[in-house]
C-alpha cells in the first residue's frame, strides 16, 4: 500500500466530517455497487441449499453432508485437509443459522467494502475466516464448526477499525448509528454463544480480532482514492496467516482416531433415538398402571435388554480425543443407570419388595439427574455455528 500523504493519510482524521449526502456520494464514487458482498451472499445461500437437498435436512445440518463439503473438523484439518479452515466459513447448519448470518453479511458487508474497496474486503473477510476457524479449533477440537458468522465478526471488526481510525470521514450521526449497531450485534453475538450450546464464541473473537487488525492497516479517508497495491494489509494477512498455521501445527492430531469417533458419534446417534423410544415405553407402561405380571414381561424382555444392547454398544467405543471420551462415559454412565432402576423395578414388582422400589426410585432420580448434565454437552461433534 503506498504511504498516505501528510494531511490525507490512513491515521485517525479529526477534520469536519461530511455532511450524510456528501458522504454517499463519496461511498458511491468509491464503489457502485458491493459485488464481492453479493457473491459471499450467493454462494453461502447457494452451498446451504446444495448441502441441504443432498442431506433432505432443511432446518439443521447434517454432519456427514457438511463434512463431505468442507465442514471444520479437526482430525482431518490436522491430517493435512487445511483448506477446511476457510471452506467451512461458507457451510450453514441450519435455515436460522444461515437467515441471521446473511442478513448481518448484507448489512455491514455493503458499507465495509465501499469503505475498503473490493480487493481489501476479500482480504479481510478471508483471513477473518481462517482466523475465526483457528481460533475455533485451538480452543475445541470435538466439534464440527460451520458459518460465516467468524468472518462477518471480521468484516464488523474492520468497520470498527475504520471508525477508530477515519472519524472525521463518517457523519457523526452514522457513526453514531453504526457504533450503537455494532454493540448490539456483537454483544447479542456474544451473549447467545454463552447461553446457546453450539454457537462458537471462540470463531467469533478469532474473526473480530483479525478484523481489527488488518483493517487498521488499511484505511484511507474516504475522499481520498485507495491505494494501488495493499502492501500493508497483504503483509498484515500473511502474519496472521502465518499466526494461524503455526497455531494449528501445534494442535493435537487425532487423525489416527477419526474413524473410531465417527463411529462413536453414529452410535450416540442411534443411542438418542433409542433412549427417546425407552424412555418413552417406561413412561406409558407407568401412566397406564400396566398390570404387574405385563410390567415385569416389558421390564426383563424388552426394556432391560435393550439398555444392555446399548450399554455393550458403548463400552467398547473407546475413543482418544479427551472430551469426546468422557462424553461418552457420561452417557455410559446413565445408561448404566436406568438399566440398573428398571432392574430394580423388576425385582421389586416380582417379590413386592417396597424397599427395593425406593432403591428402583432412587436410582431414576440418578439418571434423571445425569440426563439433565449432560443436555448441555450434547454438541459433541455435531454443527457447531458460527
Amino acid at each position: 500500500m503506498s504511504e498516505p500523504s501528510p494531511h490525507h493519510g490512513g491515521a485517525a482524521t479529526t477534520s469536519t466530517p461530511p455532511d450524510p449526502v456528501t458522504f454517499a456520494t463519496q461511498l458511491h464514487a468509491r464503489l457502485r455497487f458491493p459485488y464481492l458482498t453479493a457473491i459471499f451472499f450467493i454462494a453461502n445461500v447457494a452451498l446451504y441449499i446444495v448441502t441441504s437437498w443432498q442431506s433432505e435436512h432443511w432446518l439443521n445440518g447434517d454432519r456427514q453432508t457438511l463434512t463431505q463439503w468442507g465442514a471444520l473438523v479437526a482430525p482431518l484439518v490436522t491430517g493435512g485437509e487445511w483448506w477446511r479452515v476457510l471452506t467451512a466459513s461458507f457451510l450453514h447448519a441450519g435455515l436460522m443459522h444461515i437467515a441471521l448470518n446473511m442478513m448481518a453479511l448484507v448489512d455491514a458487508g455493503r458499507l465495509v467494502e465501499r469503505l475498503y474497496g473490493s480487493r481489501n474486503f476479500a482480504i479481510i473477510y478471508s483471513v477473518s475466516a481462517i482466523a475465526a476457524s483457528t481460533a475455533s479449533l485451538w480452543w475445541r477440537q470435538d466439534i464440527l464448526g460451520v458459518g460465516a458468522s467468524g468472518a462477518i465478526f471480521g468484516v464488523y471488526g474492520s468497520l470498527i477499525a475504520y471508525l477508530v481510525r477515519q472519524r472525521g470521514s463518517v457523519p457523526l450521526q452514522m457513526m453514531r448509528t453504526l457504533s450503537l449497531t455494532m454493540v448490539i450485534f456483537l454483544v447479542f453475538a456474544v451473549m447467545a454463544g454463552i447461553f446457546i450450546p453450539g454457537i462458537d464464541n471462540a470463531a467469533h473473537l478469532g474473526g473480530l480480532l483479525a478484523g481489527i487488525v488488518c483493517g487498521l492497516l488499511c484505511t484511507t479517508p474516504i475522499a481520498n482514492p485507495l491505494p494501488k497495491f495493499p502492501t500493508k494489509l497483504l503483509v498484515s494477512a500473511a502474519l496472521c496467516i502465518a499466526v494461524c498455521a503455526a497455531t494449528l501445527t501445534r494442535l493435537p492430531n487425532y487423525a489416527a482416531d477419526y474413524p473410531r469417533q465417527q463411529a462413536l458419534l453414529t452410535a450416540l446417534d442411534h443411542f438418542a433415538e433409542e433412549e427417546h423410544a425407552l424412555v418413552e415405553r417406561y413412561n406409558v407402561m407407568h401412566e397406564r398402571r400396566t398390570p404387574p405380571n405385563e410390567a415385569l414381561d416389558i421390564l426383563d424382555q424388552e426394556l432391560i435388554v435393550r439398555w444392555q444392547q446399548q450399554i455393550t454398544t458403548l463400552e467398547g467405543m473407546a475413543v482418544v480425543q479427551p472430551r469426546l471420551e468422557r462424553f461418552r462415559q457420561d452417557v455410559l454412565r446413565y445408561a448404566i443407570a436406568r438399566r440398573d432402576a428398571l432392574d430394580l423395578l423388576a425385582r421389586a414388582i416380582e417379590s413386592r419388595d417396597t424397599l427395593l422400589l425406593e432403591d428402583a426410585n432412587q436410582k431414576q432420580h440418578e439418571a434423571d439427574a445425569l440426563a439433565a448434565a449432560m443436555q448441555e454437552q450434547r454438541s459433541y461433534g455435531r454443527p457447531g455455528a458460527g
